[in-house]
């Protein structure tokens, strides 16, 4: 089926023309008032090609509106004829009626409206386009607002007063309007969506157009029915209960997934076409004429949607979702290995070896998201993202400058769920300014409450200054005196990082608002245990930099078991392992390797804690082997 195109019953289909189907705004109000109408087109976000083969007859029912402010719109349609850059480019073929804001439409509301009082008919020619479009009113203070620079719409001047469309004469071009456009502010915030139906005849009215019928090599004069709509015997083939390839889905059903209704396999993925409508196995429904349902660069037969990764021909992951295990990496990447590093994982698993960093973030840093003895270490606090990636360069020169300001970073703070306490060096800081100057680093916990007032922040540790270079990438290390930092992270705290600038170091732009929290004033680091001090003063600053803090778990170890201890007397066995506080670990447990059963999914690290341990009691009575593993659920 084309894009923006779904079956509403077996005789008609609706076509929407204009923007997607969901109404929805896209920024603050804007109005143009006074100036010259406009003709918006929107033909690149939903159009409508005729590719049936014939001329197709449609009515015009529909106009869906969102508006954040209200004035007169008149909805059309025309034929895209070119690439819309020229006169030429556009044919009117029908004008919807005119629609008065604050009467037919109230700013903010999403509104259904008839496209006219007597719908209209167009009839749209085999390989024409359709487009969709608004003109919209001229009186001061009572227009269509928008903001336009976007690129996304086409905007096309035209003459004439208040909710005269006289320059919209059917059969006739629309000019663009030059650089009119140029000068409205940001993106549109409107939207609308025209709705034109198909009139498909059914000569023996057994629910599938004559049309597809022919298409199909079905008798459009039989319904099937015995007797048929001719009083004789209908043939078993055809009608809507038809089923002349024997895939157990019958013609009613191929026509309105789009399928054939003479190829038991429609789109050759060795699934048979009401295989793909019902689900086969565990597999949810799936498209009969797309091989490849959800476009991963997997076939549906091979996306058995178990779970469970056994090959190739069984990857178990879903059909319908990209992303099957939702860690932003697609399943095909994931068994390719198509990133950077070349890294596989498993697509079913959001963290494939199970040491609690998951896959995406994994790739990010460089580490084997298959390998639990291999990840990433360091947190990052600040500007980064993901946590666990250093920020690069950043930023465009800028000659303004502030003095004394203290910025308090929200971009990735860190909290501490693990149910225990945490203990963190302080080993990194990197910084990037268009400007050069002294810029002390400092670590606080975040109670939450705001940025307003600096007896929200506490801080847990003050860094010697570092001198930046301008327009570079800076780093260094984080010391405290000239020795290295540790801070302790209680359960439930949040960490921010954030530095404390002296006079004409840090720049920034004075306009707008921005994603910079600080708080200004003077003397506002004071030393551990302190708070800051001074209202926030952010609201009017852009920032030019870029900052993070690097926080690493004081002797972090590998995730892996450490001791398998044997009691013979009790026929017992512990397992020992290295664990973190709060998280939760499954034990499983083998005889030969291949069939694995899990013991017990609630062992949860306990606080102050770097292992955790199981026992097994009584051992399976029989076999000479015992083979575990931990996983992370």
């Amino acid at each position: 089926m084309l894009a923006g195109v779904f079956v509403t019953s077996a005789q008609a289909v609706t076509i929407t023309v204009g923007d997607d189907d969901d109404l929805i705004p896209a920024g603050p109000a804007a109005n143009l008032d006074g100036a010259t109408p406009l003709i918006i087109v929107d033909y690149q976000a939903n159009l409508y090609t005729n590719t049936s083969g014939a001329d197709e007859i449609l009515t015009i029912d529909a106009f869906n509106f969102f508006a954040q402010g209200e004035g007169d719109v008149t909805p059309f349609v025309a034929l895209l004829t070119g690439v819309g850059t020229s006169a030429s480019d556009y044919d009117v073929i029908a004008i919807g009626a005119t629609r008065v804001g604050g009467a037919d439409f109230t700013s903010g509301d999403v509104v259904e409206l008839p496209f006219a009082d007597e719908l209209p008919t167009i009839t749209v020619p085999d390989g024409a386009t359709v487009v969709g479009g608004i003109r919209q009113g001229t009186s001061a203070g009572n227009v269509v607002p928008f903001n336009s620079t976007s690129g996304l719409d086409t905007f096309i001047t035209g003459g004439g007063g208040e909710g005269d469309v006289s320059d919209l004469t059917v059969q006739t071009d629309i000019t663009p309007g030059g650089s009119t456009w140029t000068t409205l502010n940001g993106g549109r915030n409107y939207e609308f969506v025209i709705e034109l139906n198909t009139i498909d005849e059914d000569s023996d009215g057994d629910g599938l157009p004559d049309f597809w019928e022919d298409q199909h090599s079905l008798d459009k004069n039989d319904n099937g029915e015995n007797p048929n709509n001719n009083g004789v015997a209908g043939s078993p083939e055809n009608g809507a209960g038809g089923d002349p390839d024997g895939d157990d889905l019958d013609n009613l059903g191929e026509f309105e997934t789009g399928a054939d209704p003479r190829d038991p396999d429609s789109d050759d993925d060795l699934l048979s076409d009401n295989e793909e409508v019902s689900g086969a196995g565990a597999r949810p429904p799936t498209s009969p004429v797309l091989a490849d349902t959800d476009g991963d660069e997997l076939s549906d037969l091979v996306e058995t949607n178990t779970g469970t990764y056994v090959g190739e021909t069984d990857t178990g992951t879903d059909p319908t979702e990209g992303d099957s295990d939702g860690d932003s990496i697609g399943d095909n990447d994931e068994l390719t290995g198509n990133n950077p590093g070349g890294f596989t994982s498993n697509p079913n698993l959001e963290d494939s070896d199970g040491d609690g960093v998951t896959d995406d973030i994994e790739i990010a840093v460089g580490t084997d998201p298959e390998d639990s003895g291999e990840f990433p270490t360091k947190t990052y606090i600040g500007d980064s993202a993901p946590l666990f990636a250093a920020i690069e360069d950043n930023g465009t020169a800028d000659t303004a400058n502030l003095g004394n300001v203290t910025y308090a970073l929200q971009g990735s703070p860190y909290t501490n769920d693990s149910g225990g306490s945490e203990e963190f060096d302080i080993v990194e800081v990197n910084f990037w300014a268009d400007g050069e100057g002294d810029v002390t680093p400092y670590v606080a916990t975040y109670n939450g409450n705001g940025y307003d007032l600096g007896g929200n922040f506490m801080i847990l540790a003050v860094g010697d200054a570092i001198p930046a270079t301008a327009a570079a990438l800076n780093n260094a290390e984080f010391t405290v005196g000239g020795e290295p930092a540790t801070i302790t992270v209680d359960d439930g705290e949040t960490v921010i990082a954030g530095f404390h600038q002296t006079a004409g170091v840090v720049p920034f732009s004075q306009i707008g608002d921005t994603d910079a929290d600080f708080i200004a004033g003077n003397n506002l680091i004071g030393g551990v245990g302190d708070g800051l001090s001074g209202d926030a003063q952010w609201s009017s600053l852009n920032r030019t930099y870029a900052f993070d803090i690097a926080l690493e778990r004081a002797n972090t170890q590998p995730f892996e078991i450490v001791s398998i201890d044997a009691d013979t007397a009790v026929s017992s066995v512990t397992v020992t392992w290295r664990s973190r506080p709060g998280v939760t670990y499954a034990v499983w447990a083998s005889d030969d390797l291949a069939s694995w059963a899990e013991l017990s999914d609630n062992e949860m690290g306990a606080a102050g804690q770097d292992t955790t341990s199981y026992t097994e009691s009584p051992l399976p009575p029989e076999g000479r082997r015992r083979y575990y593993q931990i996983r992370i659920p």
